[in-house]
């Protein structure tokens, strides 16, 4: 759009926006299948602030509970309040500042370039984008028990922030003055505590498995090279959905949430295995139990008559180590 109101050419402007048009409607069609999906409502949720909200409201966070408690009497009051839109503004800022932390040095330069009507298209583009992403963060939610996951549009405004604060400080350390030097290393050292603490976490992960046991990952090497089939974890949890992302294979029941979000009617299987012991696995449609000896999300059930009742019908036990037990029917 701004090529096009630099130079008036009608026809790239066309040819490009089909051309970006065309692969991101592709894109969304292969990886997220909304034709699914939106058959149990649409994907995003029009809910003003949903995800800004908690800012104040979380006691480990800005905690104000004199804002909140008045922001939500003017909502049920109802019509327009000046009182109102004050508190979501503050609010919003509150938001920004929070996540964008020392980056927002780069709003002071952008702003005044702004004012002076000396901004470039590169500076307009990249400042629209994260307009519209911060838009997406606090304006909607997500379908599904993720409601909140619109929060990560907001990362991409962070990224693009970075070019504005790094901008910033080069013209900084530029000018060489006392106070622009002090200002720039101010904001260098106001940065570096939670990067270090990200660089240390990530030395710390190196060579740990991350969320799957390396007794776990054998098993399900193991059940990856067998015949085609379904699987079904015991216990029932929130996380196995890994299961069937590591062993190429279906899975009989998975992570709630991706199932809400493509929109499959879930509720009647899940009560079918809230009780374990009382479970027909004769009848059970699956080929494999993927059985956890020590599982961190636990399901009240007796393990002894869990396995009893597979030996007793015809499941015959073909891996097992310290973590995983893996059944074939």
């Amino acid at each position: 759009f701004l090529y096009y109101f630099k130079h008036k050419n009608i026809a790239f402007l066309l040819k490009s926006a089909a051309v970006i048009g065309f692969f991101s409607a592709m894109a969304i069609i292969i990886f997220y299948d909304p034709f699914s999906s939106v058959q149990s409502g649409a994907i995003f949720g029009f809910d003003p602030l949903a995800t800004v909200y908690p800012i104040i409201e979380n006691p480990g966070l800005f905690y104000i509970p004199y804002l909140v408690n008045a922001s939500y009497a003017l909502i049920d009051a109802g019509g327009f309040s000046p009182r109102l839109l004050a508190i979501q503004l503050f609010t919003i800022a509150i938001y920004v500042l929070y996540n964008a932390g020392t980056r927002c040095i780069g709003f002071i330069p952008l702003g005044k370039k702004i004012f002076l009507h000396k901004v470039s298209a590169f500076e307009i583009s990249t400042l629209s984008t994260i307009i519209f992403t911060g838009l997406m963060s606090i304006l909607f939610i997500q379908k599904g028990g993720d409601w909140w996951n619109t929060v990560q549009f907001f990362g991409y405004a962070l990224f693009l922030l970075n070019i504005f604060a790094a901008s910033t400080l080069s013209s900084l350390f530029k000018k060489r003055s006392v106070i622009t030097l002090g200002i720039a290393a101010c904001t260098i050292i106001l940065t570096l505590p939670l990067n270090i603490e990200l660089v240390n976490k990530s030395i710390q992960a190196i060579g740990k498995p991350s969320g799957v046991l390396v007794t776990e990952r054998a098993a399900l090497a193991f059940l990856k090279d067998q015949e085609a089939g379904v699987v079904f974890t015991i216990p029932v949890m929130y996380t196995s959905s890994y299961v069937p992302a590591l062993t190429h294979k279906q899975a009989y029941f998975a992570d709630e949430n991706i199932l809400a979000n493509m929109g499959i009617d879930y509720e009647e299987r899940k009560k079918e295995l809230m009780n374990l012991e009382e479970i027909d696995y004769k009848t059970l449609d699956v080929d494999y139990i993927y059985y956890l000896k020590n599982p961190e999300q636990e399901q009240t059930y007796d393990a002894s008559i869990i396995l009893n009742t597979l030996a007793r019908n015809q499941y015959k036990e073909i891996y097992s180590d310290k973590e995983v037990i893996v059944y074939k029917k």
